[in-house]
């Protein structure tokens, strides 16, 4: 007759889980078990790091992984000092902001611009411009709304009207105003609308 035998379980001891997050599946030469409800290490309680301007992107080493919900720390802003005049007047200090009203003290920047109408009027747009005034036929003075710091500033002028030709001249260049004369071909003095825009140091 024959004899079946039935194996009796042996009793395993359970190892803490060893396992490692990697970047491949790699096969361990461990012969040990582990229960189905132990908890494997994941996370770990590292708080992220600040990030900063400039940082450089890099792939990292840790052995464990951030949680879904982990936010990072942000610096408030990029840049937070203020320019100063001097400092945008020569173009440097490139780390700093340049605040709305200090643009105009950029080199590249009109510091004075206006549209006159033939009679002196303040019909159109303008900037940096106080006053304007008729003196005289031809003659006009526009008045700045700051000063410039000399009088040492450029000034171009612009006819509006191209069927005619007319010469433009400025004078009397001081710091708080300017002086614009407006001649035909005969180089006699004439009213005429013109533009005009101011380059130089507040």
């Amino acid at each position: 007759m024959g004899i079946n035998v039935t194996p009796i379980p042996r009793l395993i001891d359970l190892a803490t889980p060893a396992f490692t997050l990697g970047v491949t599946n790699t096969a361990g030469a461990a012969s040990t078990a582990v229960s189905s409800n132990s908890t494997l290490l994941a996370f770990d309680t590292t708080v992220p790091t600040t990030i900063a301007y400039s940082d450089s992107a890099a792939t990292g080493s840790a052995v464990v992984s951030s949680r879904r919900d982990h936010t990072h720390g942000m610096a408030a802003s990029g840049a937070t000092t203020e320019a100063t005049k001097a400092q945008v007047e020569a173009q440097t200090a490139a780390a700093v902001y340049v605040p709305p009203d200090l643009l105009i003290n950029s080199p590249g920047v009109s510091v004075a611009w206006a549209k006159v109408a033939a009679d002196g009027s303040d019909t159109y747009l303008q900037h940096n411009v106080s006053g304007l005034a008729k003196t005289s036929t031809g003659n006009y003075t526009i008045t700045f709304d700051v000063d410039m710091s000399d009088n040492g500033y450029a000034v171009v002028l612009s006819c509006s009207n191209t069927a005619t030709a007319f010469f433009t001249s400025t004078h009397v260049a001081v710091v708080g105003s300017v002086k614009a004369t407006i001649q035909n071909s005969s180089e006699t003095d004439t009213d005429q609308q013109f533009g005009l825009i101011v380059m130089g140091d507040l």
